[in-house]
């Protein structure tokens, strides 16, 4: 979820698969209230929000409290969003319930990784299942960072 906190002023970003689990799991062991921006405002985005969509919503807050969000190697972010996956089917094929969007996207997501080669999967993932990581932290151009601090995940 993407965290926006009075308490301590700052407002982080989450894009997927880049140990915003781990990173949340922190930030709610020292502020055990945070809650997700969803919660803060039910009609502003929460979960995996672009930077910039987060500053329209959250504008005073944008431009007074300390952003940040973390960065992966892309490579090894897509090998982690394959795994996550893998995991979900096998959930699903267990008899998991799933939102009926969420279901749809599994047994797509199973037909296709049934029909191609590893090294297509992967390409298919790089160039269109995860939305690149710039566009969480970057203006509308992708051109110019717009939080306070990236933080590599490799060095977490």
């Amino acid at each position: 979820m993407t965290f926006i906190s009075d308490k301590h002023k700052f407002i982080f970003i989450e894009p997927p698969k880049c140990a915003t689990g781990s990173i949340t799991h922190c930030l709610r062991e020292e502020e055990p209230g945070l809650l997700p921006m969803g919660c803060i405002d039910k009609n502003k985005p929460n979960r995996h929000s672009l930077g910039r969509i987060i500053e329209c919503s959250f504008w005073s807050r944008w431009q007074n409290y300390y952003k940040f969000a973390p960065i992966r190697n892309p490579w090894a972010r897509n090998v982690s969003w394959l795994l996550w996956s893998k995991n979900k089917i096998e959930e699903w094929k267990r008899g998991k319930k799933f939102k009926p969007r969420f279901k749809m996207a599994m047994k797509n997501l199973v037909k296709f990784i049934a029909s191609h080669e590893p090294e297509d999967i992967m390409k298919v993932c790089i160039e269109q299942k995860l939305t690149a990581q710039h566009h969480y932290w970057t203006d509308i151009k992708g051109e110019n960072i717009i939080v306070d601090k990236l933080l590599r995940f490799e060095n977490i």
